[in-house]
């Protein structure tokens, strides 16, 4: 064999064996043929000398792997093409379809393996779906298995277990006691890793909910209902200026407060508060909140809300029961897709109890000065219609540039001392 070898590796040779081997990989046999184009003349002489072949002055070679190969079995060496390209690479030759069978066999295996991990119907009927690609949560799983078969497996044996101890009922535990009881991790479960994905893929399977957009606010319904309470204090809203019915609990801390601004938890949410109607004002930014606040004076100011952003539960959750308590809502955000997407997210939720507030073609036009629209921002903006002004979209791509709330506070501020009356209130500009 060595002296094979050295024959295959004169110059010439390379890209001729590069090309079997491709072709043979392939196929899984020795058939089909390979082309070979601009031949040099080191390539002509190499590969017409085995070939038994005159390609001077060739550039261009086709051959069959079987003809290649009856030249190595006529040979001295008499070997066939499998083992000469064994040799020539020093390595096994796996073929396609080898590679392929290897990889079902493994398949087979880790699904047999996954399989065993189930201790009840619940995950068994879990996982034949979701190794069958018959449930959500498949993509994942195939994810985590081309990274670390063991891994994944490790990962599905604690769905597993979660999976059961649902089944059997939870008594109201927080999700991060639930997750370090399973793993040691408080924050195993959450979104962002692996197994908090896997987790709610499986949660969505018990619950038989087909079709899910992933908000916090939806994940903290469907954790509820399985007896899991997410997480209730660091999720909150900031408000200023709003009052409750005499006898409600929050009625002491809201008073005392005043006009000064507090930061609302979930906690104080979770349960029906009887606000009083009226108009509230949310701006999307601590800023532009803060301002006004400060401009309002410290008696009593508007009711104001700011989600700082993108409403998280505990704001959602705020406007939830103050527009069933019979409140008003004047929104005014950012002029970018951002800010257009939270109150759009509004109007829909809110209907007729939604109002733009210095947010809409005439107010984007106060603005001083703005950002320009990138590219991407340019065609988000081209599919969104704005309910409450058709003629906005066209006018933010008109001149181009992103307008962000901070630069409409002067006119905000403007607008609240021209108009607030002996009630301390705003009305709609």
């Amino acid at each position: 064999m060595i002296d094979l070898l050295t024959y295959l590796q004169q110059p010439g040779f390379k890209r001729f064996w590069d090309a079997v081997r491709a072709r043979y990989v392939a196929l899984g046999r020795v058939g089909g043929r390979i082309q070979l184009t601009g031949l040099t003349p080191e390539e002509q002489e190499t590969l017409g000398g085995f070939l038994g072949r005159d390609l001077a002055g060739h550039d261009r070679l086709q051959v069959s792997l079987a003809t290649i190969e009856k030249v190595l079995q006529a040979s001295r060496w008499q070997v066939d093409l499998p083992a000469c390209l064994e040799a020539y690479y020093d390595e096994t030759i796996n073929t396609r379809p080898e590679m392929n069978a290897a990889r079902e066999r493994a398949r087979e295996g880790f699904c047999a393996r996954a399989m065993a991990l189930a201790g009840q119907e619940v995950s068994r009927r879990w996982l034949a779906g979701l190794l069958n690609s018959q449930t959500a949560g498949y993509r994942t799983l195939a994810g985590l298995y081309q990274e670390d078969p063991e891994e994944a497996l490790a990962l599905l044996a604690t769905c597993c277990r979660a999976l059961e101890e649902i089944a059997r009922g939870i008594p109201g535990q927080p999700l991060p006691i639930f997750a370090a009881r399973l793993t040691g991790d408080p924050h195993a479960l959450d979104q962002d890793r692996p197994l908090g994905r896997l987790f709610w893929h499986a949660l969505l399977f018990y619950l038989q909910v087909p079709d899910a957009d992933g908000s916090a606010e939806q994940r903290r319904e469907l954790l509820r209902r399985v007896g899991i309470q997410d997480d209730d204090l660091s999720s909150n809203v900031l408000v200023a200026g709003l009052r409750v019915n005499a006898g409600d609990p929050l009625a002491p801390l809201l008073a005392a407060a005043g006009n000064n601004p507090l930061i609302l938890p979930l906690r104080y949410l979770n349960r029906p508060v009887a606000w009083e109607p009226g108009p509230v004002y949310v701006v999307e930014n601590p800023a532009v909140f803060s301002i006004l606040l400060a401009a309002a004076g410290p008696d009593r100011g508007p009711a104001l809300v700011c989600p700082a952003g993108q409403p998280s539960v505990a704001a959602w959750t705020l406007l939830d029961q103050l527009v069933a308590a019979g409140c008003q809502l004047y929104y005014g955000g950012d002029f970018d897709p951002d800010g257009l997407g939270i109150g759009l997210a509004c109007q829909q939720r809110y209907g007729a109890a939604f109002h733009p507030w210095f947010f809409d073609t005439t107010a984007y036009h106060l603005a001083p000065r703005g950002v320009p629209l990138t590219d991407r921002q340019r065609r988000h903006l081209a599919g969104i219609t704005i309910p409450w002004d058709k003629g906005l979209v066209a006018a933010m791509l008109d001149r181009g540039l992103a307008v962000y709330q901070e630069t409409l506070v002067p006119a905000m501020v403007n607008f609240m001392n021209s108009i607030q009356t002996a009630r301390g209130i705003f009305k709609n500009y």
